[in-house]
């Protein structure tokens, strides 16, 4: 079963933005050269749509999948150290600052931490701890 992402009201609109800032941007260009920028916007539009339509989480059998996009990422649950709800900004595999940790062992911490953010927070959270092994650190 797939988890969408839960959007937050700004990010919605700062992509709808940036996509809206990006055709408008195409059509001022003189007409003898929108070509260019259909190459280089139409591209773009498609990968901020995928961002907003497409992340969703997925428990599978071995591993949690994580998509944001057309960006696939593979959670090992049988690696994951440690899981946390938390509420912040930075960048990663969620659309909204209501967020799950996920720290891997074995791994720093910029290449180990995923922020995820299910619609469904807390279920996810409860089938996630679940999944994992029993001697992950769970923290609410």
């Amino acid at each position: 079963m797939k988890h969408y992402s839960k959007v937050d009201a700004w990010i919605g609109i700062t992509i709808i933005s940036a996509i809206g800032i990006s055709l408008y941007t195409v059509f001022i260009i003189p007409p003898n050269e929108q070509w260019i920028g259909f190459i280089i916007m139409i591209p773009a539009i498609i990968i901020m749509l995928s961002f907003l339509l497409n992340t969703y989480y997925v428990f599978e059998d071995e591993y949690l999948l994580c998509m944001l996009g057309f960006f696939p990422q593979k959670i090992y649950y049988e690696n994951i150290k440690s899981i946390k709800k938390v509420r912040n900004f930075l960048s990663s595999a969620a659309l909204s600052s209501d967020r799950i940790e996920i720290k891997e062992k074995n791994k720093n911490y910029f290449t180990g931490t995923t922020y995820i953010s299910p619609k469904d927070k807390d279920d996810f959270y409860e089938e996630l701890k679940m999944r994992c092994p029993k001697t992950i650190e769970a923290l609410s």
